[in-house]
């Protein structure tokens, strides 16, 4: 610590003033990297900035046990991170880290999480969490190398993230906005925005033989019948981890059948095999 900061310590007059100068202190050592702009769901251009903060430093919605964080501002989530679905993500994030898809990206929805000046996190919580779980779980040793071997590309210093235990790449957001419109605008799965016909369509491609081989509803076409749990568990593993929410209840169980028959029904004729839907 030089002698000026040392010398406005002692000088403070309670500790209001000290919290005060340590948070400043801790502002001014986070460096800023080159400005990035992205677009929200919603056409807004937001400007943005890289920066690498350790992860333990992030104010994110959930703890890794899935828990709410109390100290997360509520209205800055919209999506319900304790559902099944969002923890099945954070695993898949965790396990298979690709750190070129965190880090620059013209949608303020994907890339490298934003966050606000006090690094609460308001694009990508997900993300984050599926960050620091592979920290946590030792599997990230390929992404922190990647920061720092790109560190220029984003206009950061190599040597400061080499000295982090658990560096992670943000973007910090620089333009003031309704923050809590933001993080909705920010949060809007492209696929959640699809018709249920546009939905049904993009699902066509995962209805393999091997997974259309397991097809086997009751004969009164209860597609929930136990005779199908070999289908259905098959065709939501396929569709995905994100494409699942709201179709599983917490414990996994599909809601019902028609959560499960919406995202068929208008499947093309070529991928409707045994009679499905006619």
């Amino acid at each position: 610590m030089n002698k000026s900061v040392t010398s406005a310590l002692s000088e403070a007059a309670d500790i209001n003033s000290v919290i005060a100068l340590v948070s400043s202190l801790e502002r001014k050592e986070t460096r800023l990297g080159r400005s990035s702009y992205v677009v929200t769901s919603k056409g807004a251009e937001v400007k943005t900035a890289f920066k690498v903060v350790d992860a333990s430093s992030l104010i994110i919605s959930n703890n890794l046990d899935g828990m709410i964080n109390p100290a997360f501002p509520e209205e800055l989530q919209p999506r319900d991170r304790t559902r099944l679905s969002s923890k099945l993500q954070v695993n898949r994030i965790a396990s298979n880290l690709r750190p070129a898809q965190l880090t620059d990206s013209g949608m303020s929805s994907h890339g490298a999480p934003i966050v606000g000046p006090d690094n609460v996190v308001e694009s990508g919580n997900g993300r984050s969490m599926g960050i620091w779980r592979a920290y946590e779980q030792g599997q990230a040793d390929e992404y922190r190398q990647y920061l720092i071997d790109h560190a220029k590309e984003f206009g950061l210093n190599p040597d400061e993230i080499s000295q982090m235990s658990m560096p992670v790449l943000v973007r910090e957001r620089l333009t003031d906005v309704d923050r809590a419109q933001f993080a909705r605008d920010s949060n809007i799965s492209d696929l959640q925005e699809m018709a249920a016909s546009e939905k049904a369509y993009a699902d066509a491609q995962f209805l393999t033989e091997s997974v259309m081989a397991l097809f086997n509803p009751s004969d009164d076409g209860n597609l929930l019948a136990r005779s199908n749990d070999a289908f259905i568990r098959a065709f939501l593993r396929e569709i995905g981890d994100t494409a699942t929410a709201g179709l599983l209840t917490a414990d996994g169980v599909p809601r019902n059948s028609l959560s499960i028959a919406s995202r068929m029904q208008f499947l093309p004729k070529r991928t409707r095999m045994k009679g499905l839907f006619g």
